[in-house]
């Protein structure tokens, strides 16, 4: 099965597993926060792309996320920049990123260009530009030209990248994400494992940091 067949099939899985509802419903909103205590094996939970940081760092955050959600954008530059800064770069926080591509075919494309990026160690540089380059839902944002074109701008091999694209090499971890995200029970993006603790929304970096303050002082 090539990616055109695949493609089909994997958002059509995701609106079954989602319910129908995610699509019309919007993200996860962050007027009121509803960070919940769980009793969570995070080491099961990390997925497939390179960690961001230390690996042994005290605090890890898995972050399940889909990048045409404006509230996962907001969460990029804003909270998770300040993380990056103070806790990621310093040892104390090991950040992953999962996808929840759920918004539609241009979510599960942009998911499946950022692990073309991966083989090329440029993940999260291509994380980076999707975020910049967020355009709404679906309205060719992440068109497959585009998807290259982010791919030349950070000096990829363009022949290798997109053949990995056509191929749709890495659709199954992106079914498994989305399976791993239902296990969970996740209603929307940004949806955050930091330890034991579930945030869900884009919530400000005061908050984020004082959930990351309580596993250090541990």
């Amino acid at each position: 099965m090539n990616a055109n067949q695949i493609l089909p099939v994997l958002v059509l899985l995701i609106l079954l597993i989602s319910g129908g509802y995610l699509l019309f419903q919007n993200v996860t909103p962050i007027k009121t926060p509803s960070n919940i205590s769980a009793n969570l094996n995070v080491e099961n939970l990390i997925g497939f792309n390179p960690p961001l940081g230390n690996p042994d760092a005290p605090v890890k955050i898995i972050e399940f996320s889909d990048f045409q959600c404006p509230f996962c954008r907001k969460l990029h530059f804003e909270s998770f920049k300040k993380i990056k800064e103070e806790y990621i770069d310093k040892g104390l926080v090991v950040f992953y990123y999962r996808d929840f591509a759920f918004l539609g075919p241009e979510s599960v494309q942009a998911s499946l260009a950022s692990k073309c990026a991966r083989e090329q160690n440029k993940f999260w540089e291509y994380v980076d530009i999707l975020f910049k380059n967020q355009a709404g839902e679906n309205v060719g944002g992440f068109s497959k030209e585009n998807l290259i074109k982010f791919a030349e701008e950070l000096n990829l091999d363009k022949e290798k990248f997109e053949k990995c694209l056509n191929e749709g090499k890495y659709m199954s971890e992106i079914q498994q994400d989305l399976q791993a995200a239902q296990k969970l029970g996740v209603r929307g993006t940004p949806y955050l494992i930091i330890n034991n603790d579930i945030v869900e929304g884009a919530y400000p970096y005061d908050y984020i940091k004082a959930i990351i303050e309580k596993y250090i002082k541990k």
